[in-house]
């Protein structure tokens, strides 16, 4: 998968999961917890939030996966 087909599936995930629908958000919210581990997935949340086109709620949200994600799996001690 290319860099801009994954940020197309990546920023539609992130888009349902800033839905306030919880038949919506669950299924978006596991996804994006299965691409954590996936390579290029957080290069692609870096292209996301640093659109300035994009609605801000799922800019930030992308911010908060990285954030969270370079706690988890970044550190020495990560699994």
């Amino acid at each position: 998968m290319d860099l801009n087909s994954a940020s197309t599936v990546v920023l539609q995930v992130l888009t349902q999961a800033t839905s306030q629908d919880t038949a919506v958000l669950k299924p978006a919210e596991e996804q994006l917890k299965q691409w954590e581990t996936q390579p290029g997935f957080y290069s692609v949340l870096l292209n996301i939030f640093t659109n300035h086109t994009l609605d801000i709620n799922v800019r930030w949200l992308a911010v908060l996966y990285f954030k969270n994600g370079i706690d988890r799996y970044w550190r020495r001690v990560a699994p």
